[in-house]
């Protein structure tokens, strides 16, 4: 009842014989797990609902008459790693920027609770995750992408001059970020230690790789 948004990352189905459950109104429901096991029993209750809708080119599910209001469930409650690409043959390999990032958010939210423990940072909002720590994940990908000899446009639809424009970290910092208006600024304080945290990750990176 206190949650905008819920993200499924448990591989499992928590909902089985626990469902309908009390809900926030216009409750967000997103997978980011392995599979699309979490939120079947909800899915299968909203279908039995006479309003139950799937977005023709999102297949997000929104739904007015979930137990306690409105639903939205992105993606058919796929994980959202498959978004836009063949939900059931998604390569390891392919999702590795999506992943990194997923790693990257997982980080800094760890050392933002520590900030938040100590009293030096307020628990709540959006934040973005670094501009360095982005850019570190994106030129990682790449390298990857080009000793795969995969061709991102050709292959997978990717805009070729947003791939040229993302060359830089004023360009994360400018395209990332909570909504416009929004209240949460970004926490430089804590920007700057992941931005050194990746720096010296990249500094190691490219060590080793001359090594090798």
């Amino acid at each position: 009842m206190r949650c905008d948004c819920v993200i499924g990352c448990s591989g499992r189905n928590p909902f089985r014989n626990n469902w309908p459950l009390n809900h926030k109104p216009r409750i967000r429901l997103l997978s980011g797990s392995g599979g699309d096991q979490e939120f079947g029993p909800i899915i299968n209750y909203l279908k039995s609902r006479p309003d139950f809708h799937v977005d023709e080119e999102t297949w997000d599910v929104t739904s007015q008459l979930g137990p306690c209001g409105p639903i939205h469930i992105s993606y058919l409650g796929y994980p959202y790693n498959f978004v836009s690409r063949a939900p059931e043959a998604v390569p390891t390999r392919i999702v590795q920027l999506e992943t990194g990032g997923l790693l990257a958010a997982l980080i800094q939210a760890h050392m933002y609770l520590n900030l938040s423990e100590k009293g030096l940072a307020r628990n709540s909002g959006i934040h973005r995750v670094s501009p360095g720590a982005q850019r570190f994940v994106y030129e990682e990908w790449l390298r990857a992408m080009s000793a795969l000899k995969l061709d991102l446009v050709k292959l997978f639809g990717y805009d070729r001059a947003m791939l040229s424009a993302a060359q830089h970290q004023a360009w994360f910092a400018k395209n990332s970020g909570p909504h416009p208006g929004s209240q949460d600024l970004p926490v430089r304080t804590l920007e700057e230690e992941m931005n050194q945290l990746f720096c010296l990750e990249c500094n190691l990176t490219k060590s080793h790789r001359a090594v090798g």
